[in-house]
């Protein structure tokens, strides 16, 4: 499959489990692109957690790596879907850049969380998997998708959990840790930056700095983060 390449701007916010957009959305007259789903990630970094250091320090220029599928599908249970998505976000200054390739997955017997890279280095991925590379983090949440002004992104993440990969026969996790927040974010062209900002302003929201990966890192003890 080809691999796809997003360049964007990101802006997100960080409110608590009761944040609800309904009366925004009736006012602003949000169409939701897409029905609500579960998403699920594989969050993989070297023994040095190298990618979470740079995200904790604020390097400009930084990236985390990720397997991603989506429903109900149990991690231990993933050699049930038919595919997966392997990404890699990046992001220099203000720019994001997501580059994505779809892995086809069909797999007979359960996958063990140590085995992937081998699925993802596979000839169905133009990708090196670099050999150093771990799972370190399964972060699952519900997600909401609307469109405004035909330009900008709006998803919503609640009901978030975490969870640590266990070296097992199959993917099998620690027990979840269930995060309180809701994150809000925009996702938009730079010529569409001026009406995201103003969008933001009507909503009475301010953007801030998360990352769910180093947040479920931070809530199993691994690294310090607000």
């Amino acid at each position: 499959m080809p691999t796809e390449i997003i360049k964007r701007r990101e802006l997100k916010v960080i409110r608590d489990s009761s944040y609800d957009l309904s009366v925004a959305r009736h006012e602003l007259q949000l169409a939701a692109e897409f029905p609500e789903r579960r998403v699920n990630s594989l969050y993989f970094d070297d023994i040095n957690y190298t990618d979470m250091n740079n995200n904790v320090a604020g390097i400009g220029s930084r990236k985390k790596q990720r397997l991603r599928w989506y429903g109900e599908t149990a991690p231990d249970a993933l050699h049930k879907a038919q595919y997966a998505t392997w990404e890699i976000k990046s992001r220099d200054g203000l720019m994001s850049s997501k580059a994505t390739e779809k892995i086809p997955i069909r797999q007979e017997m359960p996958i063990n969380a140590f085995q992937i890279g081998k699925l993802i280095s596979s000839e169905h991925a133009s990708y090196s998997f670099h050999e150093k590379l771990i799972p370190v983090l399964f972060c699952s949440y519900l997600r909401n998708y609307f469109l405004f002004s035909g330009c900008i992104r709006i998803t919503i993440d609640r009901k978030i959990n975490y969870a640590i990969p266990m070296c097992s026969k199959n993917i099998k996790v620690s027990r979840p840790q269930s995060d309180a927040r809701t994150i809000l974010e925009l996702k938009f062209d730079v010529a569409a930056e001026d009406k995201a900002k103003e969008l933001l302003q009507f909503l009475n929201l301010r953007p801030q700095r998360h990352s769910k990966y180093v947040r479920g890192l931070a809530m199993h003890g691994i690294c310090q983060y607000f």
